[in-house]
C-alpha cells in the first residue's frame, strides 16, 4: 500500500482537519499531531501507522462512527547480533560451496516480492526479523532460502 497522505501539518496548530477521513457526522476528521503522523506513516504502508490508517479507511478509527480500540503490533526487532553473525556465516559457507552462483532476475524478483509482503520483513531497514538478513542480498543466492520457507533454494526446490 502506498496511498501517500496529502494532508500537510499547519504551522502552530494543535490539530488538522483530515480531508480523506470523516468523523461520525461526515465532517473532515480532526486529528491531533500523533494521529496525523500515524496516518502519514500508514498511508505509506509503514508500521506502526498502518493499523491506524486501515482503521480510518474502514470508518472505525479514533473519532469515527464505528471507532474501536486499535492495538498495533509491536515493532519488529532483529535477532541478537550473535545469531545474525551465525546465520551469515552459515549462509556464506553455503554460497561458497555453490561457487557463489546467483538466481536469475525473474527468480530474484519473485523472492523479493515475497519478502516485501512478509509479516516478518522490516521494510524500513530492508531486513528479515527472523534471520537478520538483508532481503535484497539473500534473495540473490541460488542456495539460500527464506528462514520460514516462503521461498526455497533452487537446489532444494529441484528435489521436490
Amino acid at each position: 500500500m502506498n496511498i501517500q497522505c496529502k494532508c500537510e501539518w499547519p504551522v502552530d496548530s494543535k490539530w488538522i482537519e483530515c480531508t480523506r477521513h470523516k468523523d461520525a457526522e461526515g465532517n473532515p476528521l480532526r486529528k491531533y499531531r500523533r494521529d496525523w503522523e500515524l496516518c502519514v506513516m500508514g498511508s505509506k504502508g509503514e508500521e506502526p501507522g498502518l493499523a491506524y490508517f486501515l482503521a480510518w479507511e474502514e470508518d472505525r478509527g479514533s473519532g469515527q462512527t464505528n471507532a474501536e480500540p486499535i492495538n498495533p503490533k509491536p515493532p519488529l526487532k532483529l535477532p541478537p547480533v550473535r545469531e545474525q553473525v551465525s546465520n551469515f556465516l552459515k549462509a556464506f559457507a553455503r554460497l561458497a560451496g555453490d561457487s557463489f552462483r546467483c538466481v536469475g532476475q525473474e527468480e530474484f524478483d519473485r523472492r523479493v516480492e515475497i519478502c516485501m509482503a512478509c509479516e516478518l520483513f522490516i521494510r524500513r531497514s530492508g531486513r528479515c526479523s527472523k534471520c537478520g538478513c538483508y532481503g535484497s542480498l539473500k534473495a540473490r543466492g541460488r542456495v539460500w532460502e527464506c528462514p520460514i520457507r516462503k521461498w526455497l533454494s533452487k537446489a532444494l526446490r529441484a528435489t521436490r
